[in-house]
Parts: structure tokens; C-alpha cells; sequence
């Protein structure tokens, strides 16, 4: 009985290691996007732009 107490949480994370690396492994290739270049300012207000 003290044995399995003490191997408890050693088995509880070697089960998160698994189940992570499995989401990596079975997880699908990203697609490409498109190269990062000059992206436009996101306005979170209508009229929200200053003009200098």
C-alpha cells in the first residue's frame, strides 16, 4: 500500500507527458501563411486614427 502512495504521483505525471507529447505528435502540420510584412494598425474605436 505505501508503495503504490508513493508512486501515485509519479504515474499522474508520466500520464500528462504522454497525453502532451501525444497532442505533438498527432497534432497536423501548420499551414504555410504568408510571409510577415507591413501589417495595417488595429483600430478598436471608429475614428480612432490621429492625424498629425
Amino acid at each position: 500500500m505505501v508503495v503504490a502512495v508513493l508512486l501515485l504521483p509519479f504515474v499522474g505525471a508520466l500520464l500528462l507527458i504522454m497525453d502532451r507529447i501525444e497532442d505533438r505528435v498527432s497534432a497536423p502540420a501548420p499551414a504555410r501563411g504568408r510571409p510577415a510584412g507591413h501589417r495595417g494598425h488595429l483600430r478598436l474605436v471608429p475614428g480612432g486614427r490621429r492625424t498629425a
